[in-house]
């Protein structure tokens, strides 16, 4: 057997390795020093070569049996020189570098590649992350396997820069070829993945980060453009609903952080979400009672269509209304409502309510009575599909306007008439539609509390209607000093009710209280208060009011009925005829303030038309009498005064 060290004097490495193998399997003597000796002959061969540079396969080659041949020798636990290490490394990452640019030109490339990297990480310690990169490049896994494997690493190897690129990139490609295949699923998970893994490079490495964004902002794109006929047109209807509300959900949640990118959208995206967030509403509602949650997802999303969408359609509100009810435990109040910074259709505890505000200001009355419709047919529909069948309460709008319209007051703020007028035909809706389908509304506005008050007053519209025209008169119209002169009488006792709350107010029909609606505003109006409207008193209320006290009543016919009754503590007169407003008036002033020093009087009843409310105010004015001002007094006095 010769001497392996002649075949490196030679040039000739293949006798060299032949000759060490030889000696290896015969059991030669302790060859430590002569190997090291030829490996260090060989990487200034190969690592630095001389001239002339041997072929790269050549080289290639060399370092591949080198490698081969330490790990034959090594097993043999001979004692090397240090420097041994370092010559081994150089020598395997050459080989490991020259056999990947082999890969596609030689059969075994790849292989020889991927075991000398692996070798590398055995003799790196810890092992530097591009060899983690290199082997799993080297190991052909499919896009998928690849991202998985460098999640891998990356636990091992947190925040490393090269690993966190690459698995960026891989997962674009991963999720790029799951939407070619239809793998809705996995495309989602890497688009998701993709996204993390900038924002952890962003953390520590935040230069080229718009560029990186930007080719995220391309995939997003493409996961839209690929889903959108799956979700919203036929393509989706091979899936599930189930399937298609969840994958929905993934594409909001990926759109609502792109969004917050350093991006630009592209024009026609905002028109596809609106798309899509229609079709998502839909998918979830018919999830509703099959899927846990999916009533108050699809709840969700349809207050959000009803906001994005100028003109709301009564559909979305009929589906809101049809969702409320499914989501409201027992019997729903239903109330009509405009309040700021509220959903179209708010749900709080038992109640259900449709709320105007945001359409108010649209000055297309035609729209009022359609959403109503719409959403007290999704109340009907979802209370007969309920178990046994079930109703609702319908509350009076009134009721409802006046709480929404106090809210605003407190602040400070008001409604421009055309709203109020907007909010007086939704009611008037609201009331027609309740009635037609043979419900009555009931109110909750608060009972009569007459303890402390000044004025007890029961509105009447045409007298409202006639301080409106007088106040804000049409545009180019006179006005009449003495007609003003009377508005401002009439107005007195409902400004003690707004100021100073001392007055207390009721409509006897609706109507009455959707016209008093402008004046009150008005008269709240710095006042950081409105004046409430209570339930109409029931005649036995305002009997035990009167009860023991001394009342005049002034009204047509009045004074026979007090004879008639010929009660104490009552009296009665009649207004004058054929005077004017101002004179009768004066007249009536001066009989009253007879009488009451004579007896002082602490209660004026008042149904006397146009004279009522000025009367009541200046006897109040002069001598500090109580008043009420009512109609339908003959039943009131019918059996006297308890």
């Amino acid at each position: 057997m010769g001497d392996p060290a002649r075949g490196v004097e030679q040039d000739n490495w293949d006798l060299t390795f032949e000759r060490f193998a030889v000696e290896r399997l015969e059991g030669g003597s302790d060859t430590a020093e002569r190997l090291a000796l030829a490996i260090a002959q060989l990487h200034g061969a190969v690592v630095e070569p001389p001239e002339p540079v041997l072929p790269p396969l050549r080289r290639a080659e060399l370092c591949w049996r080198a490698h081969r041949l330490l790990l034959d020798w090594r097993e043999r636990n001979l004692s090397f020189p240090d420097w041994l290490d370092v010559l081994e490394q150089q020598l395997v990452l050459s080989g490991a570098q020259l056999w990947r640019e082999r890969v596609g030109l030689e059969e075994e490339a790849g292989a020889r590649a991927l075991e000398l990297f692996e070798r590398l990480g055995v003799l790196f310690d810890p092992c530097p992350a591009w060899i983690r990169l290199a082997c799993l490049e080297l190991r052909q896994l499919s896009s998928e396997q690849l991202c998985q494997e460098l999640e891998t690493a990356l636990e091992d190897e947190e925040g490393d820069q090269v690993l966190l690129e690459k698995l960026a990139l891989c997962c674009d490609r991963c999720c790029r070829e799951a939407l070619e295949r239809g793998d809705w699923g996995l495309a989602m998970e890497r688009q998701t993945v993709a996204e993390r893994t900038l924002h952890r490079l962003d953390e520590g490495h935040p230069h080229g980060s718009q560029a990186r964004w930007e080719g995220y902002a391309a995939l997003v794109i493409a996961i839209v453009d690929r889903l959108k006929p799956v979700l919203i047109g036929e393509a989706g209807h091979s899936l599930p609903d189930a399937v298609r509300a969840r994958l929905y959900d993934r594409v909001e949640r990926m759109l609502k952080r792109y969004h917050a990118l350093p991006i630009e959208p592209p024009e026609w995206l905002a028109v596809v979400e609106l798309q899509l967030l229609q079709e998502g509403a839909q998918l979830w509602c018919a999830q509703a009672g099959h899927i846990p949650g999916a009533s108050e997802r699809a709840l969700a999303l349809f207050q959000q269509l009803a906001e994005q969408l100028h003109h709301c359609p009564p559909w979305v509100i009929q589906e809101l209304a049809w969702l409320g009810v499914q989501l409201t435990p027992g019997v729903p109040k239903l109330g009509l409502i405009a309040r700021e910074q509220q959903p179209p259709v708010v749900l709080r505890e038992g109640w259900l309510e449709l709320n105007l505000l945001g359409w108010l200001d649209d000055q297309q009355a035609e729209e009022m009575e359609p959403l109503v419709a719409g959403f007290i047919a999704g109340v009907e529909l979802a209370c007969e599909l309920r178990p046994g069948g079930m109703t609702s309460e319908p509350e009076m709008a009134l009721a409802g306007a006046m709480r929404s319209l106090s809210r605003l007051w407190e602040k400070e703020q008001t409604l421009p008439n055309e709203q109020l007028e907007r909010l007086r035909q939704a009611g008037q809706a609201w009331r027609t539609q309740w009635a037609e389908r043979g419900r009555q509304t009931w109110s909750e506005l608060p009972e009569l509390q007459p303890e402390g008050m000044t004025f007890l007053i029961s509105l009447e519209a045409a007298e409202l209607l006639a301080v409106q025209q007088t106040i804000w008169p049409a545009h180019g119209q006179p006005v009449d000093p003495q007609r003003q002169a009377w508005a401002e009488a009439v107005l007195g006792p409902l400004t003690v009710a707004a100021l100073w709350g001392e007055a207390v107010l009721w409509a006897p029909d609706e109507e009455a209280g959707w016209v008093a609606l402008p004046l009150l505003q008005a008269l709240s109006e710095g006042a950081c208060r409105g004046p409430d409207l209570v339930q109409p008193p029931s005649t036995q209320q305002l009997r035990q009011v009167l009860g023991g006290q001394q009342v005049v009543l002034v009204a047509p016919g009045a004074a026979a009925l007090s004879a008639k009754l010929s009660q104490e503590g009552l009296r009665g007169v009649d207004p004058p005829e054929s005077l004017g407003v101002q004179a009768s008036l004066a007249a009536l002033v001066e009989t009253l303030i007879g009488l009451h020093a004579v007896n002082p009087i602490d209660w004026l009843v008042a149904d006397c038309g146009v004279l009522r409310l000025p009367l009541l105010l200046e006897l109040h004015r002069r001598k500090g009498v109580k008043g009420m001002a009512i109609d339908q007094t003959a039943a009131l006095f019918d059996n006297g005064v308890v």
